[in-house]
C-alpha cells in the first residue's frame, strides 16, 4: 500500500506535552490502520521556539530521527545538540524532551513502538 503525501492529514497541538508554541504531526494513516506494534509513524515539524516538553515512556519506546534542522535534545536530563542525521531512542522508563531554538524549521520522523 502507498499512501500519497496528498492524503495525509495535518494535526496540530498546542504546547505538547507542556512544550512551548505548537508542533504539527503530518498523519498519514489513521490511528486505526497502524500495524498492531505501531502507536506511530510520523514527521512532526516544529518551528522556532516551539517543542516537545519532557516526559516518560512506558511500556514503550520512541524513535526520532532529525530530517530537517537542528535543536535542542534532551536526553534524561542531559541536553545536546541534535541535528539532521542524528537518531535518538527513548526505551521504556526514559525521558526526553526537544525543541527547535533556531530560524530553520526542524523536522522529525517519530516512531513509537511497544517494548
Amino acid at each position: 500500500m502507498v499512501i500519497k503525501k496528498e492524503k495525509s492529514t495535518t494535526e496540530v497541538r498546542e504546547r505538547m506535552r507542556e512544550g512551548p508554541g505548537r508542533v504539527v504531526i503530518q498523519n498519514s494513516l489513521k490511528k486505526e490502520e497502524y500495524p498492531p506494534h505501531c502507536r506511530l509513524f510520523a514527521p512532526i515539524i516544529l518551528e522556532k521556539g516551539c517543542g516537545i516538553g519532557t516526559h516518560t515512556h512506558t511500556g514503550e519506546a520512541e524513535i526520532f530521527y532529525v530530517v530537517e534542522g537542528e535543536g535542542v535534545y534532551n536526553d534524561n536530563g542531559r541536553e545536546c545538540l541534535f541535528q539532521k542525521g542524528d537518531l535518538s531512542v527513548t526505551y521504556s522508563g526514559e525521558c526526553h524532551s526537544v525543541r527547535n531554538e533556531k530560524d530553520e524549521t526542524m523536522v522529525i520522523m517519530a516512531a513509537i513502538l511497544p517494548e
